[in-house]
């Protein structure tokens, strides 16, 4: 929904939030490209480059400023997560809850640079895709919650430590999930609006921060919720069947 909003013929950057696995990513790129044609050039991080040669046939590429630059200034849209895996391990409470480390400010910079517009998207029960049980006991255990907390301690050495050897295990967790039928919508939202005369680069970011959690809250005003997400795939399937 909304995706008129998206300008066929010149660049954005789309910004959206990292679930706790990383299922949605492939299925945002379809799915924009079976609606408009145009391939989404989505940044991914430069040391998961080798483990998806997929996405980068369907058009990513390394997280690099200059390349994400030179395409937004040659009309390409360009999808990132600025959470990162930061954002994917913060546990299960906090599933549709913007968070992106104080650090996270260069997709703001591109952006500006490039002259092009900051657009939120959001998937709809996008974290209700895949039921993860190692990613379930880490929440359940609170493990999740307690990282997000020494983390935001930001301590030299062991905070960046501590970051690495959760992410390698969040990211080889992500290969073991069983696929949930949860009905998922793909949402687009309004370009977050800036003046750079009188804005600073703190003030886009909260904007855009602000525009993505006002997104995601308008379309998922429950939060997390299995229940609800199957629920709703099987009541689009029961209007499906009686129009037959």
């Amino acid at each position: 929904k909304g995706i008129e909003k998206l300008d066929h013929y010149h660049g954005c950057l789309l910004i959206a939030r990292h679930s706790t696995h990383n299922g949605e990513i492939l299925g945002t790129i379809v799915c924009i490209y079976h609606m408009t044609g145009r391939v989404l050039r989505s940044l991914m991080h430069r040391s998961l480059t080798p483990f998806f040669p997929v996405l980068r046939l369907m058009g990513a590429v390394p997280g690099e400023p200059k390349s994400a630059l030179s395409l937004l200034k040659s009309g390409f849209w360009v999808g990132v997560m600025p959470g990162g895996a930061d954002e994917g391990m913060v546990g299960h409470e906090n599933a549709y809850k913007v968070c992106w480390p104080k650090k996270r400010k260069g997709f703001a910079h591109i952006a500006i640079d490039a002259d092009v517009p900051i657009i939120p998207i959001c998937i709809s029960n996008v974290d209700e895709m895949r039921w993860n049980p190692i990613l379930w006991i880490w929440n359940l255990l609170g493990l999740g919650r307690l990282f997000a907390y020494i983390l935001n301690l930001n301590i030299p050495y062991l905070s960046p430590v501590l970051l690495l050897l959760a992410s390698t295990v969040w990211f080889l967790s992500t290969f073991i999930q069983i696929p949930i039928p949860a009905k998922i919508t793909f949402h687009v939202g309004d370009p977050v609006q800036y003046d750079m005369s009188k804005d600073s680069i703190d003030d886009v970011v909260e904007r855009a921060r602000i525009a993505l959690q006002s997104l995601i809250n308008r379309h998922q005003p429950h939060g997390k919720s299995y229940s609800n997400a199957v629920q709703e795939r099987f009541q689009c399937l029961m209007k499906q069947w009686k129009k037959y």
